[in-house]
């Protein structure tokens, strides 16, 4: 008979003597190491504190008031060893109380060496699988990640087990949370993210999604989740895994590496910018000198031509200024016409390339969605431009391509992607070193942040895009853009409406809200000119005063949302309580977090903006309002 290789470690607890040290002398033969003998509930206990033995031979029938089953319930709070319960008796209930203390092995006397050996081996098999089974329950439990056990057998796809750090991440209790569906805490339930995870949890398939969420005590967090198959030896798969990880954190730091990249490419254009505007502020006042002074009434309007014209450039470069002053969109859902964003910008990435370097700009002229917002697009493409412009200190050329192809071709996983290429013709990069340029505060600039182009793949993974480059020393380097296309849909037109300038709103009513005296001026005019019935006042207070007194049936409100006092916002929330029917229509230049919070009521119109354009804007927010009326 083969003893054990490992000497285990062996407590008798006997009352008769002959028979604990025959069953001393059986264990030595067998290979363990018999630690203690005791005959009562003390002494076991004893020993047991001293020694702490893997395996107890327990009879049931010992000396003193407490009997083997209260003994062996004695030492299992003071550790888990394997118990075997030795006995002469197998009445019901002694059989009963024994099965309470959950013991290893249950064998009558007399003793079988044989009988003996195989159930000592079963119980310490045992308890070496309990142990591990423990091992792991406390891993899960005390685990940094939120775990999740899902009964998938059914169409009810229950929760059947939480650890603790899911109750922590989520703030939900055991009570609201076991036997209920799972509860992914999305701000929007039927984003991609959620709903792909939905359709991998009924199909019982991997899938992964990260998700912006708000739990239970109304946080609102960044999670990752991972879920996953349970599969049985026979690869029946009745439960899922679902694994939560806070990277909340980690996106509030991708948000600063955003904003610090974007500051970079900003003071980049500012000085560029500032030139432009100083030339357009000094032809305008040349312009507007010559046409006061000029008699004649055709050279007269040549000059205010002109004038007008240097005043559009202007709007034009002020109006880049505050789009890249604006954050990234926070719905995680926005799309952007990759084809108009890289016309709107040419004339910056040109100024941004300096004039040495020739940009290239090959489009199809019809739109692409692309499914990422726009301020991040932008701040990506500025990024790269300014990387190939340092590349080439002595000139070159920047090439911009869009086009569209085939992922996966010939797999069931096949589809369409937006593919955008950036080029230049520059002193280009090894293998060793365009392996590295992704990576978090490496750079190739003497004083470079090499935040850059890390924040460019942040930005792209996250907008489920990618980010490659091909490059060799001097010849150049073209970085590769993939973006999913919004909606699975390459092109659609546009179903923007646009409204006639020359329409008239003969008759409408319109409280106009401006503390600027010039640019109020203007916008009565311009609305008067276009049939309103235009009041305008110059403060919150005032506009106040005016909603009070005026008579049901406003049309319109037309508001800028940064002024002294009390801004628009406040003017909105008043004129929706005192006048619900009138349409409301913000002015502002400052593209922050506060000004997308308005209602979706509510239009917003940028400024700088012409009259034509505040008029068709104005016009366009009072059939809205008209058309919800009805």
């Amino acid at each position: 008979m083969d003893a054990p290789n490992n000497r285990k470690r062996v407590m008798i607890v006997e009352d008769e003597a002959l028979i604990a040290l025959d069953l001393e002398r059986r264990l030595g033969r067998l290979g363990f190491e018999v630690v203690g003998v005791a005959d009562n509930m003390l002494d076991a206990i004893e020993i047991f504190t001293q020694t702490q033995p893997e395996l107890v031979l327990m009879d049931i029938s010992i000396r003193g008031p407490a009997d083997g089953i209260e003994t062996a319930q004695a030492i299992g709070k003071l550790g888990s060893p394997a118990v075997i319960f030795l006995t002469a008796y197998a009445d019901e209930e002694t059989v009963r109380r024994a099965v309470q203390t959950s013991p290893y092995g249950y064998m009558p006397k007399p003793i079988d060496e044989r009988a003996l050996f195989a159930t000592i081996a079963v119980a310490l098999e045992r308890q070496a699988a309990a142990n591990r089974l423990h091992l792991l329950g406390a891993t899960i439990e005390t685990a940094s990640i939120g775990i999740l056990l899902i009964d998938a057998s059914t169409d009810a796809r229950t929760i059947v087990f939480a650890n603790a750090a899911f109750f922590q991440l989520s703030g939900m209790t055991r009570e609201s949370v076991l036997g209920t569906t799972p509860n992914l805490m999305a701000i929007e339930q039927h984003a991609e993210p959620v709903r792909r995870l939905s359709r991998a949890l009924a199909d019982r398939t991997h899938e992964e999604a990260t998700i912006e969420g708000r739990n239970a005590r109304g946080e609102p967090i960044w999670f990752h989740v991972i879920l996953s198959p349970n599969a049985e030896r026979s690869g029946r798969i009745r439960h899922m895994l679902m694994f939560y990880r806070d990277i909340t954190r980690e996106r509030r730091a991708e948000a600063a590496l955003a904003e610090t990249m974007h500051l970079e490419i900003a003071n980049q254009l500012t000085a560029g910018v500032a030139h432009d505007f100083n030339n357009l502020l000094c032809a305008i006042s040349a312009f507007a000198d010559l046409a006061r002074d000029e008699p004649d009434e055709a050279a007269r309007g040549d000059s205010l031509g002109e004038v007008m014209e240097a005043s559009r450039r202007g709007q034009y470069l002020t109006r880049q200024l505050l789009e890249l002053s604006r954050r990234p969109a926070a719905d995680r859902t926005a799309s952007a016409d990759l084809t108009q964003l890289l016309t709107e910008t040419r004339a910056m990435c040109e100024r941004l390339a300096g004039f040495k370097v020739v940009y290239e700009l090959v489009l199809d002229a019809q739109p692409v969605f692309v499914q990422i917002d726009a301020t991040s697009l932008e701040r990506i493409l500025l990024n790269l431009v300014a990387n190939a412009r340092d590349a080439m200190p002595n000139g070159g050329r920047i090439g911009v391509r869009v086009n569209l192809v085939d992922e996966g071709a010939g797999t069931a996983d096949a589809h369409e992607v937006a593919m955008l290429e950036i080029s230049d013709t520059g002193t280009g990069m090894d293998a060793r070193t365009a392996a590295r340029i992704f990576e978090l505060t490496f750079s190739t600039k003497p004083g470079g942040t090499g935040l850059g182009l890390a924040t460019c793949r942040m930005l792209l993974e996250r907008a489920g895009g990618a980010i490659a480059v091909r490059t060799a020393p001097g010849q150049g380097s073209t970085f590769t853009i993939t973006l999913p296309l919004a909606d699975g849909a390459a092109r659609r037109p546009s179903t923007s409406k646009v409204i006639p300038v020359k329409e008239r709103m003969v008759g409408a009513s319109c409280l106009l809200v401006e503390d600027e005296s010039s640019l109020r001026k203007a916008c009565a005019l311009a609305l008067t000119e276009a049939g309103f019935s235009v009041v305008d006042v110059a403060s919150a207070e005032g506009a106040f005063e005016k909603l009070d007194a005026a008579a049901p049936g406003l049309d319109l409100v037309i508001t800028d949302l940064i002024m002294p006092g009390q801004g628009g916002g406040a003017v909105l929330e008043h004129a929706l309580r005192t006048h619900p029917e009138a349409a409301g229509l913000v002015i502002t230049g400052y593209m922050d977090e506060g000004t997308t919070d308005l209602g979706s009521a509510v239009e917003v119109l940028w400024k700088p903006f012409t009259a034509a354009k505040l008029v068709e804007r104005a016009i366009a927010a009072v059939h809205a309002a008209r058309r919800d009326a009805l």
